[in-house]
């Protein structure tokens, strides 16, 4: 969590540094311990520039001074919080070795590790992680709660942690907002109303009221955050602008679409001048104001956004992340009737990959990705392509088909409709809103649907057997 931190702090930390280094030497182990809390208070401040070289001096002078010591743990658990600000995937590796380490040195059980397994819990939910995640929120908090107390800022923290991941879940909202009310007053308690942590919980809170039908309470929690955010830390911080970012997100799922620019906007704007345009959070802002401008019919901006945001997911995170994958669709949607057909060709031959990679061949997600892009060439004459994906799809359908059927060779048909119901309900119970009706509408529906290859198989016989106005167009030549 980046924060505000008073001068004298800042000062304090630079000063310490300064004479340790004049007094011992800078390989000391209390100079290395000096550069680790300097580093630590600067990443707060979210100088990570400054911040991000004292850190590594400190983990590789500790890990040759001390080996597997407990203060080589606290620097990789704090330069792995300080990559994650960014969003670097070598935060899993510090954050993984320093709660590994302390598990060996302390014990699973002490409050040091516990925290620590906090911190690379955190991580792992930035990495779209997280089912790793939640067990360990879980068993920190659990664990601090015994080692610290209920109100101890640690636990707190764990609690608004595990809160803001089961929202983000959508999994056990009733669980989550006893935490997060828990860690909202337990901060008001510690801090008071201005603190950065009180801002922070009242976020949090405000975002899971919003989520559950809640707008006259969750609303103001997460504008007087954002407005307190912008007072205390300035409206370019990275904070106020995750505010800014989660309000507009609010007010857009709440059907306020010309309000939630505003705050979507600045919050795109404010993240590419802060991070960059290929962070991926600004990535991220660039997708929802994009298709909140998409929604109002502002399609040029929002074309140029998604695609931003699209290409940008792709290059960081890989083609067939759901993240990229996400953006492809939505560009391709604005791209239907649009003289862009080779972006738009693109963009739907990486969703079938994607979904396909994702869910698997024989998924209907997939099926019905290899099917639009197809159909996409098919309109523009391009057969020959367009047979080309639609056999790649079959050939793959039918050998995922083929393994399952095998695996399940021994199950009844009861057996298998039993397990499809399962998992049905297990999707719509993690949704948003769960409706017994939809559910049950949706079982329905998929034991009357053919299997993936039947459709594909259908698909391209179809394609095959079109009257040609002559060879040049299954060739795909003009």
């Amino acid at each position: 969590m980046l924060a505000y931190v008073a001068p004298a702090v800042l000062d304090l930390a630079k000063l310490a540094l300064e004479w340790a280094e004049a007094e011992w030497g800078p390989e000391a182990v209390g100079t290395l311990v000096a550069a680790d809390h300097l580093g630590r208070v600067l990443s707060k401040e979210g100088a990570l520039g400054e911040a991000e070289p004292l850190l590594r001096r400190a983990v590789k002078g500790l890990e040759e001074a001390l080996g597997e010591h407990t203060e080589t743990q606290i620097a990789r658990s704090n330069l792995g919080m300080l990559l994650n600000s960014r969003s670097d995937p070598e935060a899993e590796e510090h954050c993984r070795r320093a709660w590994e380490g302390s598990q060996r040195l302390l014990g699973p059980d002490h409050a040091e590790t516990l925290v620590f397994g906090m911190n690379l819990a955190v991580v792992l939910r930035e990495l779209s992680r997280p089912e790793e995640a939640a067990p360990l929120l879980r068993r920190a908090l659990q664990g601090l709660d015994e080692a610290k107390g209920s109100q101890h800022p640690d636990t707190l923290a764990a609690a608004s942690h595990l809160s803001g991941l089961l929202l983000h879940l959508r999994e056990d909202l009733g669980v989550a907002e006893p935490l997060a009310r828990r860690a909202w007053e337990g901060s008001l308690r510690h801090f008071g109303p201005e603190h950065v942590r009180s801002l922070c919980a009242s976020a949090d809170l405000g975002l899971l009221l919003l989520a559950r039908h809640r707008p006259k309470e969750g609303e103001p929690l997460l504008r007087c955050a954002l407005e307190g955010f912008q007072k205390q830390l300035g409206e370019s911080h990275p904070q106020a602008l995750s505010t800014a970012a989660d309000l507009g997100a609010a007010l857009f799922s709440a059907g306020r679409k010309e309000e939630a620019c505003i705050p979507l906007r600045a919050a795109h704007a404010g993240r590419k001048r802060l991070l960059g345009p290929s962070h991926l959070r600004t990535l991220a802002s660039a997708h929802n104001l994009g298709v909140a401008l998409a929604d109002l019919h502002q399609v040029d901006e929002a074309k140029k956004l998604l695609q931003e945001a699209w290409e940008g997911r792709a290059l960081r995170l890989g083609p067939p992340h759901p993240r990229a994958v996400s953006s492809a669709k939505r560009l391709a949607v604005l791209l239907q009737g649009a003289d862009e057909d080779a972006l738009a060709a693109k963009a739907l031959r990486s969703i079938w990959e994607g979904e396909s990679s994702n869910l698997g061949p024989a998924h209907p997600k997939a099926v019905e990705a290899a099917r639009r892009l197809a159909q996409w060439l098919a309109r523009r004459h391009l057969l020959h392509e367009a047979e080309a994906v639609l056999a790649h799809a079959l050939a793959n359908a039918e050998a995922e088909e083929a393994d399952a059927e095998s695996t399940s060779a021994g199950a009844s048909e009861d057996e298998r409709d039993n397990e499809r119901a399962a998992q049905l309900l297990q999707s719509a119970l993690l949704g948003p809103s769960f409706s017994p009706a939809s559910c049950l509408a949706k079982l329905a529906a998929a034991k009357r649907r053919p299997h993936a290859a039947r459709v594909l198989r259908a698909d391209l016989q179809d394609l095959q057997d079109r009257p040609l106005a002559s060879n040049a167009a299954r060739s795909g030549l003009a």
